[in-house]
């Protein structure tokens, strides 16, 4: 029941409760749970050139988003909504998780509780809160807070405040409550003619704001915010960059009926070039993994031989579905998941480094950093590779001691061009 008619399943209408800027109604559906329902917002700035931003929109992408990822986050659902004027609006259904019984404390209100001056909002003032609330695992809450900072850098939430997360309390225990209040993300108040404009999603993607302010009260981006030393922060990095699925967030958006191709491009495009431009190059600066043109000593054969040795098997297995494996053949004692045409290599369930399966020259010496960081004898098989070579070059059509004949059964490229480029 992702895409529905709202008036034909609303059963009740209540009293609202919640807050937030949004235009919203607390509505009963015939599934007999309560529901926020969340409507286009009126726009809060001036001279804007749209009839209403698409925040509806974007809580639904940016809430699919952290559930894909793995992430405990409230249960949304688009749809059509006709109102008392008979205006049709594109409204996005958040069901209540606190009717079973759970009661949300927002971490804005928690601080009040407390006597201390806070601080501006950064990563160490958000774990100090955590440590002076009892009854959680301060460690362990903030470490989920980081985790899914990611998703947030990801779909670009500027406003994921103290007031838009929380702590759930159930049975008279505290956990964090589900994701909610995604509502900001995704560029909401640019209208379609804005979206594919020179640069537009450059400098969305790579100028998205957190809600962290600098030593000067500045705001921060996501990218000045993920290049710390916060081991927090770099054990998320970490732990779930790899698990982002951009095939299976991009099914989610081309899915949905409502929306303009262009803007389906543009939401796809935007979160391709955060998770290449920030996610996947602080994570590639965290492993030591940088660009190189070791390739440049090697002819193409060496090249093809590297790829077609470590990095071609897994090419077979970029699928949609494709779970976490073991493999002894090339990655002894490590585990792997491919998403987004890379190969994470996991030990522990971090990241220990990245295969490309593109074909690039480039990216094929990046793998090889990785696979010499975990150990993997890539050099010697590699000069073994070249030795070959010019053994076979000097001797042709002759039989070595293993039984392999010396025929240059690959061409060699004579004029060390590369063929990957």
């Amino acid at each position: 029941m992702d895409f529905i008619k709202f008036n034909h399943h609303i059963v009740a209408t209540k009293l609202n409760v919640y807050g937030g800027s949004e235009k919203k109604r607390t509505v009963i559906l015939d599934d007999g749970f309560q529901y926020l329902l969340k409507f286009p917002d009126p726009i809060r700035e001036h001279n804007r050139n749209v009839s209403y931003v698409n925040n509806a929109l974007s809580e639904y992408i940016g809430c699919r988003a952290f559930k894909h990822t793995g992430f405990s986050v409230q249960e949304v659902i688009l749809g059509e909504y006709v109102d008392e004027n008979n205006k049709l609006k594109i409204a996005c259904a958040c069901k209540d998780f606190c009717q079973n019984g759970g009661v949300l404390h927002e971490i804005d209100k928690v601080e009040l509780a407390s006597l201390e001056k806070k601080e501006k909002l950064s990563f160490d003032s958000v774990y100090d809160t955590l440590k002076s609330i009892d009854g959680i695992d301060a460690a362990s809450v903030f470490q989920e807070y980081c985790d899914r900072f990611i998703i947030d850098c990801l779909i670009g939430n500027p406003d994921r405040h103290n007031g838009n997360w929380g702590l759930l309390e159930k049975n008279n225990k505290l956990q964090l409550a589900p994701v909610y209040d995604c509502g900001s993300s995704l560029s909401p108040l640019l209208s379609d003619g804005e979206l594919l404009q020179n640069n537009t999603i450059r400098n969305e993607a790579i100028n998205a704001k957190s809600v962290f302010e600098g030593t000067n009260h500045n705001t921060l981006t996501y990218r000045e915010c993920l290049n710390t030393d916060n081991l927090f922060v770099q054990q998320s990095i970490k732990r779930i960059v790899p698990l982002i699925n951009l095939d299976v967030i991009k099914h989610t958006i081309n899915r949905i009926p409502y929306i303009s191709n262009e803007r389906k491009l543009f939401y796809n495009e935007l979160i391709k070039q955060r998770y290449d431009d920030i996610l996947l190059s602080v994570l590639e600066k965290q492993l030591g993994i940088q660009k190189s043109t070791e390739y440049k000593k090697w002819n193409a054969d060496t090249i093809s031989f590297v790829y077609k040795t470590y990095i071609a098997p897994f090419a077979s297995e970029n699928k949609l579905d494709k779970k976490t494996n073991n493999t002894n053949d090339i990655l002894p004692n490590y585990d792997y998941t491919i998403n987004n045409q890379h190969v994470f290599l996991m030990k522990n369930n971090y990241c220990v480094g990245i295969l490309y399966l593109d074909k690039s020259n480039l990216n094929v010496c990046k793998s090889i950093q990785s696979l010499r960081s975990i150990n993997i004898p890539v050099d010697t098989k590699i000069t073994d590779f070249i030795e070959k070579k010019r053994i076979a070059k000097l001797f042709p059509n002759t039989t070595l001691a293993n039984g392999d004949r010396n025929c240059e059964d690959e061409p060699i490229d004579k004029t060390n061009k590369t063929v990957y480029d």
